[in-house]
């Protein structure tokens, strides 16, 4: 399940959950004049591959057409 959120200055932001921790995202960016998200753009969180128990952070991109 997606959460959105809603920082001060009005920008949206997803929040969901993956098989390996949070994830959310930094930028959304819709076609021009329209809603539609085409390119999201986040961080997600992995298993740390240096410290057992710990998490690490990567980056994403999805796009779509």
């Amino acid at each position: 399940m997606a959460m959105v959120k809603v920082d001060d200055l009005g920008n949206g932001q997803l929040a969901f959950k993956t098989v390996s921790g949070d994830a959310w995202t930094t930028s959304l960016v819709c076609a021009p004049g329209q809603t539609r998200v085409v390119k999201m753009t986040g961080m997600m969180e992995i298993a740390s591959t240096t410290e057992a128990g710990s998490v690490d952070t990567v980056e994403f991109t999805v796009k779509r057409t």
